[in-house]
């Protein structure tokens, strides 16, 4: 299982560097997508809940129910009860403020397909020039901690085990993707693009989407992922594919993890 993983991904790599050379080539995509009105209170309002929600969530937990974050499978558990509550969040704000998305599944599994594979060499690469470059400063003596994401740090404990993981995968190649496209592509984009260029707005949501993974050592490929897949929301419009893409993307580290650090799960 584990060589045919390798081998899918690195099929997918290399059809992934044939079509980005393509569009290299011969763009095949103008800029456009569609603003939405909405006040800067409003906005402040959600980016609080987004980002409050899940410490509030945490409090709750940690003063009815001490044992429940003591855990991995709780981690896991909490995870997927943060993603549950933004998706909540994200949904209602949508609908008080007349946001609608198009989400059209006719047609979705080549472009999910092909945009997974324009984005694998793109991340694969960035990833690798970025650790370079962090890997310099470690030994030019800059206090720099190489650790991947709290999530991939639980997953990679061999007390990972049962539904706990179920949990955990629902929340990462579901949820998330959901929550996170809605938010970012879906609003905040559009937000942005309200009052500044298409190129602006790509470039300011991304950043934003970064920051909000909390996490230094992946930020720079989460930045030039989060303007990809802004860029193929204003090529399709379609929600849905967006959200295959990230799902597809997710999926797959997903699986890597499971297979590389949790054998016989």
């Amino acid at each position: 299982m584990k060589m045919g993983l390798l081998i899918g991904v690195l099929v997918c790599f290399v059809y992934g560097v044939i079509l980005c050379l393509k569009d290299f080539k011969k763009p095949a995509y103008g800029i456009c997508t569609s603003s939405i009105t909405l006040s800067v209170g409003r906005m402040f309002q959600l980016f609080v809940g987004f980002f409050t929600v899940p410490i509030l969530i945490q409090i709750l937990l940690k003063a009815f129910i001490p044992n429940f974050l003591k855990s991995t499978n709780g981690c896991f558990y909490l995870a997927l009860i943060e993603e549950i509550c933004l998706l909540w969040l994200v949904l209602w704000f949508s609908r008080s403020n007349g946001i609608t998305y198009i989400v059209s599944l006719q047609g979705i599994l080549r472009p999910v397909f092909e945009g997974y594979c324009k984005a694998l060499p793109m991340v694969c690469v960035l990833a690798f020039i970025w650790e370079t470059c962090l890997l310099w400063l470690i030994q030019w003596g800059v206090p720099i901690s190489l650790n991947p994401q709290p999530i991939i740090r639980l997953l990679q404990q061999r007390d990972s085990h049962g539904y706990g993981v179920y949990a955990a995968g629902v929340s990462i190649v579901f949820l998330g993707p959901i929550v996170e496209e809605l938010f970012f592509r879906g609003i905040l984009l559009r937000f942005f693009n309200s009052f500044l260029s298409v190129r602006k707005s790509l470039w300011a949501s991304s950043l934003i989407f970064a920051c909000a993974h909390l996490h230094f050592e992946t930020s720079v490929p989460l930045l030039f992922l989060g303007y990809w897949l802004g860029l193929n929301y204003c090529k399709t419009g379609n929600m849905g594919v967006n959200v295959g893409i990230h799902s597809l993307f997710n999926a797959v580290n997903f699986a890597i993890i499971l297979c590389f650090n949790l054998d016989g799960i």
